[in-house]
């Protein structure tokens, strides 16, 4: 999986072999906030899990 990671909580995961790309958007107060970042890791991987 490719992953890219903006410093207010935009996110970009890509998995080829799945052909799944997930982008997020967004202009969180606090700037790489390691509780946000968790918690959207772990619902990219339900997603994911749930489309593979």
């Amino acid at each position: 999986m490719i992953f890219g990671v903006g410093v207010f909580g935009q996110n970009l995961f890509v998995d080829p072999k799945n052909r799944i790309v997930i982008a997020k958007f967004s202009s969180q107060t606090l700037h790489m906030d390691e509780e946000r970042i968790l918690l959207t890791m772990r619902g990219t991987e339900a997603i994911r899990g749930y489309l593979s």
